[in-house]
């Protein structure tokens, strides 16, 4: 497997035996990322369940906000010249590293 890069190296990857994959997979990096619904459009989106923008529901709840409503409702505040929220996290939307 030395030597090898991009494709040559994925199919190397596949014809490895079981036993070496599992080798394979402790010795890279894992992650975890959220899929919700934004509490604005509905729309489903990958976010990083720490990190994301967030609102309130009528109970309280924390709920998702996704990139586009974020900035959309942002763009609002400022026209409407009301505090505006800050920017997301470079990371919000972005694969969570995974200690596992």
């Amino acid at each position: 497997m030395e030597n090898l890069d991009g494709m040559e190296k994925l199919i190397d990857l596949f014809s490895l035996s079981h036993s070496r994959l599992i080798d394979i997979k402790e010795s890279t990096m894992s992650f975890e990322i959220l899929l919700t619904e934004c509490f604005s459009c509905d729309r489903t989106f990958p976010c990083n369940p720490d990190l994301v923008p967030s609102v309130r529901d009528d109970a309280g709840v924390r709920q998702p906000i996704c990139k586009d409503c974020h900035a959309m409702i942002r763009a609002n505040q400022i026209n409407l010249n009301i505090p505006v929220w800050p920017l997301p996290h470079p990371e919000a939307y972005k694969p969570k590293p995974s200690p596992y």
